[in-house]
C-alpha cells in the first residue's frame, strides 16, 4: 500500500535541466564561448553547481574563481526565474489526483527553501504539499538518504508505505539506501540501465503514474 508520495523538484516538477543549461550557456556566452547542450548533457548534468564551476573554469581556463563564477551564475539564474521556469508535463494532474485521493504529499529537495517556495507559489501548487524538507535541514546531500528519511519522519509514515518520484541517478540511489520504493521519470538525461532497473516503474510523465497509484493506494 502507498500512503505518501515524495517529490524531488529540479528536473521532476520543473524543467530545471533546461534552465540550468541556459544559465551556464549565458555565463559562457559573456566570455565568448558557445556552450553546446550536448556538452552539458554528457559532461555536466547532474553535478553540483560548485563541481560544474570547477570543471568549466579548468576546461576553458576561465578568468574566474569558483565563487565568482557561482555569483555570475546566480545573477543569470535570478533573471531566468523571474521570467518563469516551466512545469513538467502532468504535474498539476498528478497533484490533484493525490490530493483528491488522500495521499500525503511531500517535497524533498536540496534546493534552497526560498527558491523552491517561490517556484511553487509562482505556479500555484505550493498548497498541495503536506510537508517540505530542504537542503539546509540535512547534513549530507544525495545519494545519502538523509533527506528522504527525514521526510518520512515528518509525514509520520514508514518508508515501505511511501514512494519517491525521481528523475536522476543520485536520487534513485538515495531512495534505495533509504529503503523506499522509487519511480523514475527521466529528465534531459536518462539514467543508465543499472539505475532504471532499481525503479519499480519508469514513466514518460508524472500523470502517467496515476494508474499505478490507483492500483496500489
Amino acid at each position: 500500500m502507498i500512503k505518501a508520495v515524495l517529490f524531488d523538484l529540479d528536473g521532476l516538477i520543473v524543467d530545471c535541466d533546461l534552465m540550468n543549461y541556459s544559465v551556464y550557456k549565458g555565463v559562457m556566452a559573456k566570455l565568448g564561448y558557445d556552450f553546446k547542450v550536448v556538452d552539458y548533457v554528457q559532461n555536466y548534468l547532474g553535478k553540483t553547481d560548485m563541481k560544474i564551476a570547477e570543471m568549466l573554469i579548468d576546461k576553458y581556463y576561465l578568468p574566474y574563481e569558483v565563487k565568482d563564477f557561482l555569483k555570475e551564475s546566480f545573477l543569470v539564474e535570478s533573471k531566468l526565474l523571474k521570467e518563469g521556469v516551466k512545469l513538467k508535463k502532468g504535474v498539476k494532474e498528478l497533484l490533484t489526483y493525490l490530493k483528491e485521493n488522500n495521499f500525503k504529499i511531500a517535497l524533498a529537495s536540496l534546493s534552497s527553501e526560498n527558491r523552491t517556495r517561490n517556484i511553487l507559489k509562482h505556479h500555484k501548487i505550493d498548497t498541495y504539499f503536506d510537508c517540505f524538507t530542504f537542503g539546509h535541514e540535512v547534513a549530507k546531500g544525495k545519494p545519502n538518504p538523509e533527506i528522504f528519511k527525514k521526510t518520512c519522519e515528518k509525514l509520520n509514515e514508514k518508508p515501505e508505505d511511501c514512494v519517491i518520484l525521481e528523475d536522476g541517478e543520485i536520487g534513485i540511489q538515495a531512495a534505495g539506501m533509504a529503503g523506499i520504493r522509487v519511480i523514475c521519470i527521466p529528465g534531459m538525461k536518462v539514467p543508465a540501465d543499472e539505475y532504471l532497473g532499481r525503479a519499480i516503474g519508469v514513466y514518460e510523465s508524472l500523470d502517467a503514474i496515476i494508474p499505478f497509484l490507483e492500483e496500489n493506494k
